[in-house]
């Protein structure tokens, strides 16, 4: 039985009508350029809804965002835009990047692509990307200059993550979110037994932990004893953000791979 995707744990970037969610303040100018308007970053951490009209994510903004965490309605009518996050990619750079007060010039730089949830202002087929520890919107004409991250070949672009140790633990981050979504929603290794944090919308402390108790393989639904008061929740990791403690079980390919050959030979 194939697990629906999920939006949980996805990083969106927003752009809502300023008039009809009621913030102060004088309106974009629909003249603006789209990568000077007013877009809200966060990740999802909640998902509810029966029907399309009802769905709503709850979203953890960035600090710097003027929304504070809240649901929000996918359709409502203060939302114009919504991305979700896609491909981790390389795409080339004209800018120069300043990371902790220094002047960087790289020709290329790792990035997160975005497609359209929701689409009010009518994008076409423009690209939407972050570059990474930036997070501000740039908008390509199509695609032809991205690189998939895995097809990282030139060593200029390892030297960057090489030289940029806060770059390479973003990626490594992005890298290691991805693995864990996936382990939980689809992958062939149970979770039983493992320690997790659970996200808990509309509370003063969202992340509680708690081990997991129970995982059905086919709907992956997991029971977790929790450490607060010993209470045994019955979770949807489609509908609310779980993610592992221990990263020992996110392993590198080359890890991965390094195993099986020592496994291999012990055999032998």
């Amino acid at each position: 039985m194939a697990v629906p995707v999920s939006p949980v744990g996805k990083r969106l970037r927003f752009l809502f009508d300023e008039s009809a969610s009621g913030r102060e303040g004088a309106p974009t100018e629909p003249s603006t350029p789209l990568g000077k308007r007013a877009w809200q970053g966060g990740t999802v951490r909640g998902l509810k809804g029966a029907v399309p009209e009802e769905l709503a994510i709850y979203v953890e903004f960035d600090e710097k965002s003027y929304k504070s965490n809240s649901w929000v309605q996918v359709h409502g009518e203060d939302v114009l835009v919504i991305l979700i996050e896609g491909a981790l990619v390389w795409s080339p750079r004209k800018e120069p990047m300043f990371i902790q007060g220094s002047k960087l010039c790289p020709t290329h730089w790792p990035a997160l692509t975005f497609t359209p949830l929701v689409d009010k202002l009518g994008l076409g087929t423009l690209i939407p990307i972050e570059f990474l520890l930036e997070e501000v919107l740039h908008f390509l004409p199509d695609a032809s200059s991205l690189k998939l991250y895995q097809q990282m070949g030139a060593d200029s672009h390892k030297l960057v993550l090489k030289e940029q140790p806060l770059l390479k633990d973003a990626v490594t981050s992005v890298i290691n979110s991805r693995k864990t979504q996936d382990l939980i929603l689809r992958g062939i290794c149970s979770i039983q037994g493992q320690e997790v944090k659970v996200y808990q919308p509309d509370t003063e402390v969202p992340w509680s932990c708690g081990v997991v108790t129970h995982q059905d393989l086919i709907t992956r639904m997991i029971n977790v004893s929790m450490n607060e008061g010993n209470e045994i929740k019955s979770i949807d990791p489609k509908l609310i953000h779980v993610v592992l403690t221990d990263d020992t079980l996110i392993q590198p390919e080359e890890a991965t791979k390094a195993g099986k050959a020592s496994k291999s030979k012990k055999k032998k």
